[in-house]
């Protein structure tokens, strides 16, 4: 578990927790981003935890003495040297951690207190679509990972997939110029034309059809049906 949160996390965070350690005052962690159509001070970012800490300060003398190791080696190393940290050590780190903590609340009640009513309520239409749409992300890779069947496909995009592939083996144009070119030779297609496609698309959808009742009934077995609530209350 320190292993998979350290590799999602160090990255972003080794950043945070220079400026953090160094920072004297609010001032100096400010700059401004658009939420919507509103200009707001980004907020202090969160420190690290005594792990984290320890992991940045670790990180440059485990890959100077091993240079071939692979990130997730190194990530190992950290790990391993972290377990076997004397107490007074590790004790230093999370009394480190706790300060950079007590001084993000006191920088972040003094960067809240400083927005507008209206910085204030746009940030938080911002976090709460930001929510949103992580929880959106995560419903879609979870179904992925339980077979959800793949959407059906309209007969324009059975038909720009079948014309690309042969473009794409059969033209030097640019993937933008394969697509216009596509798309123009279906909108001069007579309905004749079409009907092909337009039978694929029907099939298409039937299948799709089977394929979702299948699948639901297999997930109301396998005890997902928070699952189906929450695909279909979207």
């Amino acid at each position: 578990m320190v292993v998979f949160l350290f590799t999602n996390a160090f990255r972003s965070n080794v950043t945070s927790l220079t400026r953090l350690s160094s920072v004297n005052s609010l001032n100096l962690l400010i700059s401004k981003r658009l939420f919507g159509d509103v200009s707001i001070p980004d907020p202090p970012k969160r420190p690290l935890n005594a792990f984290f800490v320890f992991s940045v300060h670790k990180r440059p003398e485990i890959v100077r003495q091993n240079p071939d190791l692979k990130y997730s080696e190194v990530i190992a190393e950290i790990t391993t040297a972290w377990k076997n940290l004397s107490s007074d050590l590790k004790k230093e780190y999370e009394e480190k951690s706790a300060k950079q903590f007590s001084d993000f609340k006191k920088f972040h009640v003094q960067w809240w207190s400083g927005l507008s009513l209206e910085q204030k309520s746009q940030f938080l239409k911002s976090k709460e679509t930001e929510r949103q749409k992580k929880k959106e992300k995560r419903l879609k890779k979870k179904l992925r990972e339980l077979g959800k069947p793949k959407k059906p496909m309209t007969a324009f995009n059975i038909f720009m997939s079948k014309t690309l592939r042969l473009l794409k083996h059969n033209s030097n144009n640019s993937l933008k110029e394969q697509f216009g070119k596509a798309a123009h030779s279906w909108k001069n297609m007579s309905d004749e034309e079409k009907k092909p496609y337009l039978d694929m698309e029907i099939k298409d959808f039937e299948r799709h059809a089977t394929e979702m009742t299948d699948w639901e009934k297999r997930m109301k077995r396998e005890g997902h049906s928070e699952l189906l609530r929450e695909l279909h209350s979207k």
